[in-house]
C-alpha cells in the first residue's frame, strides 16, 4: 500500500496545531489560490489571473474573492494590480516584512522578557558553538567565556548563518520593544506605520493602515492578559479613527487573517480582539525563507543545531501535563498517514519547552521545511509508520529525560527522511 503526504494538512499543523480558519469561505479561497501558485510553479512577480478569471475558476462571488485577496496581501503572498494588464500577481515577503511580522506576533502574544532573553542566550550559544567548531576550539570553554562578556544577542545577530542571524535579530527587537524605557515599539517597527505609503513598492491600502492602528492598540492593551480585549462598537471605532464602516470591516478581515480573531455582534454590536495565533507571522517567515534558495543550507544547519537546544529544554521541563498529552496521543492511534500524527508529536515536544519564542521558531522552521516536501512523494505505509514510530520513541526518550537518546533518534529519523526523498536537499 502506498500513501501520500497531505502537505496542506502538515503545513496548517505547523502553524497552529489545527486549521482554525478552514470553515470560512475567504480562507478556503485563499488556500485554493495558494495551491494554484504552487501547482503552477509560479515565481515572484508571475501573473496568476485576472479577478474575473479567478471568480470563474474558483466559482466564488466578488466579496469572497476580495476577502481572500486581502488575506493573501496581508501575508505578502500576492498583490492585485488594477487597470489594463492588471490582475493578481505572486509576491514574496522581504526580510524586513518577515522581521516585523515576528516582532508584532511575539509582542501581541505577550512573550515575557525572560523567555526572549532565554531564547537569545540559546541562539548565542549556537552561534559561538559553530565558530568554535570551525576554529577547532574547545566549545564549552570558549563559548561559555564569550557568553559572559558579550551583550545578549550579539553573537547570534552577527552569525555567518543568515537564518540564525535573522531570527536573533527579530527576537532581540522584540526584547527591546518590551523593555520599560525602550524607544523601540512595535508601532515603530511596522513598515506601514513608518512609511505611511508604499512598502518596497507594494501599495498599502487605507484598510491595511487602519488594521495597523488597531493591532497597535491591541498590543498596548493586551499585555500578558489571556482575556478578550474590548475595542468598542463599530460606530465608536469609526468615530475614534475617522474611517468609514467599509474600511473598518476590511481592517477586521485583515486582523482575522493575522490570527487576531475579531468577534462582531451585529451592525451596532461590539468588536472583541482575542489572543493571536502565530499563523500569519509563520506564513510570512516561511514565504521569506523560501524566496531565496541560497538560504536553504543555512536553514538546514540552523534547524538541526536548534533541535539540540530544544530537546534539552523539553527534557528539563517535561511535566505531568506533557505526560497526559503523550498518553492521549498514543491512545488515539494513527487513523491516517498524512503527517498530522507526527506533527502532534512535535507539538507536544515544542510545548514542553515552556518558551514561546523558541516554540514559534520551531513552528516556522517546520512550516518552511514543509514547502520543500517533494510534491509527488508517496511511500509505503510501512515507511510512514517507521517515521512516525521514530518520533514516538523520541518523545519517550524526552519524557525519560534522556536528551542523548532523543538526539540519536532524531539523527536516525532525518537520515530516513532524506532516504525516502522527502526533502529536496
Amino acid at each position: 500500500m502506498r500513501v501520500s503526504i497531505d502537505k496542506a494538512g502538515v503545513y496548517n499543523y505547523c502553524i497552529r496545531g489545527v486549521d482554525s480558519h478552514s470553515g470560512k469561505a475567504g480562507f478556503r479561497i485563499a488556500q485554493q489560490i495558494e495551491a494554484m501558485i504552487a501547482d503552477g510553479g509560479l515565481t515572484n512577480g508571475s501573473a496568476i489571473a485576472t479577478e474575473a478569471s479567478l471568480r470563474s475558476q474558483l466559482q466564488t462571488g466578488h466579496s469572497t474573492l476580495r476577502q481572500a485577496i486581502r488575506i493573501l496581501e496581508s501575508r505578502y503572498a500576492c498583490r492585485m494590480r488594477r487597470g489594463p494588464g492588471g490582475g493578481l500577481f505572486v509576491s514574496k515577503p522581504t526580510r524586513d516584512e518577515a522581521l516585523i511580522a515576528i516582532v508584532n506576533y511575539l509582542r501581541s502574544d505577550g512573550a515575557e522578557l525572560w523567555e526572549l532573553n532565554e531564547a537569545l542566550i540559546q541562539l548565542d550559544w549556537l552561534a559561538l558553538k559553530a565558530l568554535d567548531t570551525a576554529a577547532n576550539r574547545v566549545t564549552h570553554v570558549t563559548a561559555s567565556t564569550q557568553l559572559i562578556h558579550t551583550p545578549i544577542g550579539t553573537s547570534a545577530i552577527q552569525s555567518a548563518n543568515r537564518v540564525l542571524s535573522f531570527f536573533a535579530t527579530a527576537i532581540h527587537t522584540a526584547l527591546r520593544a518590551g523593555e520599560p524605557d525602550s524607544e523601540v515599539t512595535t508601532r515603530n517597527t511596522n513598515c506601514a506605520s513608518i512609511q505611511n505609503a508604499d512598502c518596497n513598492g507594494k501599495t498599502i491600502t487605507s484598510a491595511a493602515k487602519f488594521a495597523d492602528q488597531l493591532r497597535a492598540q491591541i498590543q498596548q492593551q493586551s499585555g500578558l492578559s489571556a482575556t478578550d480585549i474590548w475595542l468598542g462598537t463599530e460606530e465608536e471605532l469609526c468615530d475614534r479613527y475617522v474611517v468609514s464602516r467599509a474600511v473598518l470591516r476590511q481592517a477586521l478581515c485583515i486582523l482575522e487573517a493575522d490570527g487576531i480573531s475579531m468577534a462582531r455582534r451585529g451592525r451596532s454590536g461590539g468588536v472583541l480582539a482575542r489572543k493571536p495565533d502565530p499563523g500569519r507571522a509563520i506564513d510570512i517567515v516561511a514565504g521569506y525563507l523560501s524566496s531565496d534558495s541560497s538560504l536553504h543550507q543555512d536553514e538546514l544547519a540552523f534547524s538541526h543545531a536548534l533541535y539540540e537546544v530544544t530537546t534539552k529544554l523539553a527534557c528539563e521541563r517535561w511535566s505531568a501535563l506533557d505526560d497526559q498529552r503523550f498518553l492521549s496521543l498514543t491512545a488515539q492511534g494513527i487513523p491516517q498517514f498524512c503527517g498530522n500524527a507526527t506533527m502532534s508529536c512535535f507539538d507536544i515536544e515544542w510545548k514542553a519547552m515552556r518558551n514561546r519564542p523558541l516554540e514559534f521558531l520551531m513552528r516556522a522552521l517546520a512550516a518552511y521545511n514543509t514547502r520543500f516536501l517533494s510534491n509527488g512523494f508517496n511511500a509505503s505505509a510501512a515507511a510512514m509508520r517507521q517515521l512516525h514510530d521514530s518520533h514516538l520513541d523520541r518523545l519517550r526518550a524526552i519524557a525519560d529525560r534522556d536528551a542523548a537518546a532523543a538526539g540519536q533518534i532524531f539523527a536516525r529519523r532525518m537520515a530516513l527522511f532524506e532516504q525516502l526523498n522527502l526533502m529536496q536537499v
